[in-house]
């Protein structure tokens, strides 16, 4: 037999004598399949398989051609033959093959013990020693190269085979423990929590970049150090009966507001959690903590609460009365300013609009509904509560909503007060010639649509300035104050008056199917003037002129046809006075100087 057995036994064992055990399989990666027993890798996208390179280092060339051609008939690639340790440093740092045989004896110069501390030294590959004699000399400087096998000579192929294998399916598994405990390192070098290990005295015996960062102090300064150092006096005991709780216990344990000191003096706050760690015997043997610094958070709560606590009293004392509800319009809070409002308050539970506050809520319930879904806010500047006014405004937020709300019942009757002054009459009351021409021009739109007339009338007192000059301009307000109370009594609910000044007044007649209709209302109102005016008992007799204009015939605009209507009045005052007449265009040429004082001149 030779160094690996007779050709014979070669044969045999290449062939159907040895199969290849099935079934063995380890997932190296995505791609990539390993078959213990198989020659090589497996590549799932292929199905091809890549032989590994295997260097020879052998100085007896006999045995090296054996080995290669057991080693070709197995399925692997030899990379190369060496005869010395020099050319197996090079061929390997050339080549990289996935495995050296090495064998120990090489001749003169350097032995494939200090070839293989140097191939460690520049390259990450299994070496499996080959040799005849393994002696307890160099036993431990073997072992101090860390090989991946032995293999005695003579061995067989399937000793060969196996050992080959198995050093592959090691090196694979110690490459990929490698990887996962550089991914692991990396994770813990680069959170931001502090991790540390510490021994049963306390003392650190491992830690991470953030624990140094949370204590300020460099790796050497740290290593030994006793972990209660940096904490404060309260904090030390705490840490320390939960470490002992946890090493009585072996139960993990957590705890919070930890604070520490750093060097430099600045303050910290912390939570911890610990657990116990254990040798393979389960005996304690220290502890394992992650540590968060909690400190901009803490600042972040206490800056909150000062906030909340800050907006509760702004709450509490605001003048306005405010109800807070959640998002189902339940009230869960008010104001000092609600509480004192003489308000029947709400009770627990109580739905705003719904349960409380809803005998005048006009809506305001889906209203503030639409508010909360949407977050969009919403102002009533003038919602009607009963009998007063109130500024609601609702703010939403996203647990519900802040409802404020301003009795401003004073202001409204102010406004409306002011807004009455702007389009009224103060004297009389009746609207002026601003609401008047507001209210001819919408009525002139309306005629253009339903094809009727209308007419605008003028009416000025006849002989009024004798009456002021006579008894004072007391006893003329008074005048003018009982014919605009006396004049709508003999106008139809659609008709308006207004007075444009003085002794002025102006009629709107919508609807009216001719100018005749016109002249019948100005005869009414000429008898109100028949019975005279009584004024502090004094009997003051007067009468008017009237002129009016129709549209469309005497004009399709307010000011012409309120234009026409004062020509019209004129020419009733040139005529003898207390009449009525319609405009005429001859009237702006030729006016009349005679006529009928009965109302019925002009046309």
């Amino acid at each position: 037999m030779g160094v690996r057995g007779t050709l014979a036994q070669q044969a045999t064992l290449s062939s159907s004598a040895c199969p290849p055990p099935r079934g063995i399989k380890i997932i190296l990666d995505n791609t990539m399949r390993y078959d213990i027993f198989q020659r090589g890798f497996r590549d799932r996208r292929g199905g091809g398989r890549m032989p590994k390179q295997i260097l020879i280092v052998e100085d007896e060339q006999i045995i090296a051609t054996d080995i290669q051609r057991g080693l070709e008939g197995m399925g692997y690639a030899v990379a190369a033959r060496v005869v010395s340790g020099k050319e197996a440093v090079q061929k390997a740092v050339e080549l990289e093959p996935d495995l050296v045989l090495m064998d120990i004896q090489l001749g003169p110069g350097m032995d494939g013990i200090e070839a293989a501390k140097r191939i460690h030294a520049r390259r990450d590959i299994p070496i499996i020693y080959v040799s005849g004699n393994f002696t307890e000399d160099n036993m431990e400087m073997i072992k101090s190269t860390n090989p991946f096998g032995f293999l005695v000579k003579p061995f067989e192929d399937n000793e060969l085979r196996l050992t080959i294998e198995m050093a592959l399916y090691r090196h694979q598994m110690e490459e990929a423990l490698s990887r996962s405990e550089e991914k692991y390192r990396a994770i813990l070098e680069n959170i931001d929590e502090a991790y540390f290990e510490v021994d049963l005295s306390g003392n650190f015996t491992f830690f991470n970049n953030a624990t140094l960062r949370m204590a300020g102090l460099p790796r050497e300064e740290l290593i030994g150090v006793r972990n209660l150092r940096f904490v404060e006096p309260e904090a030390e005991q705490r840490i320390y009966e939960a470490f002992r709780k946890i090493q009585q216990t072996g139960r993990p344990e957590r705890l919070i507001d930890c604070e520490i000191v750093r060097p430099d003096g600045t303050r910290q706050i912390f939570e911890l959690s610990a657990s116990l760690m254990k040798d393979p015997s389960h005996t304690p043997v220290g502890f394992r903590g992650v540590a968060r610094d909690i400190t901009e958070r803490k600042l972040a709560e206490e800056t909150l609460r000062r906030s909340e606590e800050r907006y509760r009293t702004l709450f509490e004392h605001n003048p306005i009365e405010t109800i807070i509800v959640d998002k189902r319009a339940v009230i869960t809070g008010y104001n000092q300013a609600k509480a004192t409002s003489g308000d029947r308050l709400p009770r627990p539970g109580d739905v705003i609009y719904r349960d409380y506050a809803a005998k005048h809520a006009n809506g305001m319930y889906d209203e503030l509904m639409e508010c909360i879904e949407s977050g969009t806010p919403k102002e009533f500047p003038d919602a009607r509560y009963g009998g007063k006014f109130l500024y609601i405004k609702i703010s939403p937020f996203p647990e519900g909503a802040i409802i404020t709300s301003i009795d401003v019942t004073e202001s409204k009757r102010l406004e409306e007060r002011l807004s009455h002054l702007a389009t009224h009459d103060p004297l009389t009351g009746l609207p002026n010639r601003t609401l008047f021409t507001d209210r001819l021009s919408l009525e002139l739109i309306r005629a253009q649509r339903s094809g009727k007339q209308l007419a605008v009338m003028l009416l000025d007192l006849d002989n009024f300035k004798e009456i002021n000059d006579a008894w004072g301009h007391t006893v003329g307000d008074e005048v003018l104050q009982i014919i605009g109370r006396r004049l709508p009594e003999f106008l139809r609910k659609s008709d308006s008056i207004a007075r444009m000044g003085g002794d002025e007044f102006l009629i709107l007649l919508p609807d009216i199917e001719r100018a005749e209709d016109a002249r019948r209302i100005g005869l009414k109102l000429l008898d109100a003037f028949r019975d005279p005016f009584v004024v502090e008992g004094k009997s003051l007799p007067t009468t008017t002129s009237i002129g009016f204009a129709v549209y469309p015939d005497d004009g399709h605009e307010t000011e012409i046809l309120i234009k026409n209507a004062d020509i019209a009045m004129y020419s009733v005052k040139e005529s003898g006075r207390n009449g009525c007449r319609q405009y005429n265009p001859l009237m702006r040429r030729n006016p009349p100087r005679n006529g009928a004082t009965d109302g019925m001149a002009g046309g």
